[in-house]
């Protein structure tokens, strides 16, 4: 059969959708290179030129999870009414068009675009178990309501950015330093096109820091993981487990676009399963599923016959290709059809007590957990937060584990939590002196968090000025037993040179002899923790000096020596 005009303009929105889907990826990954302190202003740590949160912001799950967990909407999460809006009109159309992992799983979908027609569309038919991630949202929101935001790590925008920030990204950062030192070894012509190179590393475009993150080869296997589900069924995480979708879904139910399935035309071919995105049933004889459908516009474009297409039950007609739209329902429950078919499904077909269960299972088991040590985790000396960080138990109540901080900090110095803040505090941010120091006047961290789990502050409040006390992360520790001038008699003084604060949190005792060395001693109340004495001390692989959470400002009960 020809394609007429109806079915070229449904083609030509699904080109449309896709151009949407590349620009938004596009952004997205402009977005975490942007994530970044350039090569080109090393010296300026007061602020980034381009919103990297964005996303973050636009993102309604993390709104509600934190509004549960502390009871206040951060001012940037506003922004998520606006997904909630388009919603409303349009239905799940920020997942088929604009979410960044939802793009790359259906990129992924696509290398088994060859699968025979039986198969492809086997697996684009609905399956009960995308019910699952129903109960996965009310779990989180009951978590967050107990104040833990842990299940947040299942939010699909932190999913793809830890893993593209924290994994991908470094990872290329350490192929593109091997190629230009080999390039550079050379006297091939080709190295005289290092300048264009050098520009690119210049500008952020290309990664080339040599950053390493605690639990990289995890948070990339999560990535991977996703993805190669999406080989084995289409949209795998969006359809079963994605909190954000399930809640989208919900909202959906009311939105004013509907599918209109014209069963007087149709032939049962069931071409509208082969791409089928979020598997809503398109095809004749079964109830189209409002809820989970992605608003993709396959279906309408690959029916030969014309049988399907949508409409706004306002009577709008600018999305409907091929002239006026029918009558607008009489009611929100029920569309118009030309004959007889199932009507469109509502509900989101889960029982009641599955959901109450699940709500009630985050709101129970959180507390329950708690009183594990594993789960809360014992008090660590070397759970080092960043400057400005809330106090703990808000901290976990608010970090969405979205890895931004960790992403922008210009000395690799913050890195997921393993294990210093018990299995609650997984993937939390969490400083590690021996692999970089905070410097003294940055301030990214706290300017990219999007929850504000890390306040946003000054330079000059983080050192103190205007009478305030400068922010203190913690307080360095010296083992005379292994520090070379106490143990060894040996000269060594690197610690104290190092030391940014002023003045200096080492001062040098002499030793107890002329000739001997002088001995690097701690002032606690001169440092703030930064951990520049750490990463510098030359004793390996443990150094002699190390920074604990001892004396950090956001904690009472860790203060040791008075504010």
């Amino acid at each position: 059969m020809t394609t007429g005009p109806r079915e070229r303009r449904w083609i030509a929105w699904v080109w449309i959708r896709r151009s949407v889907q590349a620009l938004s990826l596009g952004t997205f990954l402009w977005l975490v290179l942007g994530t970044d302190l350039s090569p080109a202003r090393p010296g300026d740590a007061s602020g980034l030129p381009m919103p990297v949160r964005v996303f973050f912001e636009l993102d309604p799950f993390l709104a509600l999870s934190t509004l549960l967990g502390t009871g206040i909407l951060y001012k940037g999460l506003v922004l998520s009414l606006l997904t909630l809006a388009l919603t409303l009109v349009l239905g799940r159309v920020f997942c088929g068009w604009i979410c960044p992992l939802g793009t790359l799983q259906q990129a992924a979908a696509w290398l088994r675009r060859k699968l025979p027609a039986g198969r492809r569309r086997a697996r684009n038919t609905w399956h009960p178990a995308q019910r699952t991630k129903y109960g996965v949202l009310l779990a989180a929101l009951g978590a967050g309501l107990a104040g833990s935001s842990l299940v947040a790590l299942l939010d699909p925008i932190a999913i793809a950015f830890r893993g593209i920030a924290l994994s991908v990204v470094p990872a290329a950062g350490h192929a593109a330093r091997r190629a230009m030192d080999a390039l550079y070894a050379t006297d091939y012509p080709l190295a005289y096109g290092g300048d264009g190179i050098r520009y690119l590393i210049a500008q952020g475009w290309l990664p080339y820091r040599d950053a390493v993150f605690q639990s990289s080869l995890l948070l990339g296997g999560v990535l991977l993981a996703v993805l190669g589900l999406s080989l084995w069924r289409p949209r795998f995480f969006c359809r079963f487990a994605c909190p954000l979708g399930a809640l989208l879904g919900l909202f959906s139910r009311f939105s004013l676009l509907w599918l209109r399935k014209d069963a007087s035309r149709c032939n049962a071919c069931r071409k509208c399963l082969d791409h089928c995105q979020g598997a809503d049933g398109p095809e004749d004889g079964v109830p189209w599923r409002k809820a989970e459908c992605h608003a993709c516009l396959n279906c309408v474009a690959a029916c030969p016959e014309g049988a399907l297409r949508f409409q706004l039950a306002a009577g709008g007609s600018w999305l409907v290709a091929g002239g006026p739209t029918s009558p607008s329902p009489s009611t929100s429950h029920e569309l118009p059809a030309t004959s007889p078919l199932p009507p469109p499904v509502l509900t989101i077909d889960t029982r009641r007590r599955t959901l109450v269960a699940a709500f009630a299972s985050g709101i129970v088991v959180v507390p329950l957990l708690r009183t594990s040590p594993l789960f809360r985790g014992a008090p660590d000396p070397l759970r080092i937060r960043p400057p400005g960080a809330r106090p703990e138990r808000e901290f976990l109540a608010r970090c969405v584990r979205c890895g931004e901080c960790m992403k922008v900090c210009p000395t690799n110095a913050l890195h997921p939590a393993v294990g210093e803040a018990g299995a609650e505090g997984l993937w939390t941010p969490v400083l590690v002196p021996r692999i970089g120091a905070c410097q003294p006047g940055c301030t990214l961290c706290g300017q990219v968090c999007p929850t504000g789990a890390i306040r946003l502050f000054t330079a000059e409040r983080k050192l103190g000025a205007d009478g305030h006390p400068p922010l203190r992360i913690g307080t360095a520790k010296l083992d005379r037993g292994s520090c070379l001038p106490w143990a060894t008699g040996e000269t060594c003084t690197v610690c104290e040179e190092f030391c940014p604060t002023s003045p200096k949190a080492i001062r040098l005792d002499p030793g107890p002899s002329p000739s001997a060395p002088l001995l690097p001693v701690v002032v606690p109340e001169r440092c703030n923790g930064c951990g520049a004495c750490e990463k510098v001390c030359p004793l390996g692989p443990s150094p002699a000096i190390i920074v604990t959470a001892t004396g950090e400002s956001r904690a009472d009960e860790h203060h040791i020596l008075g504010r």
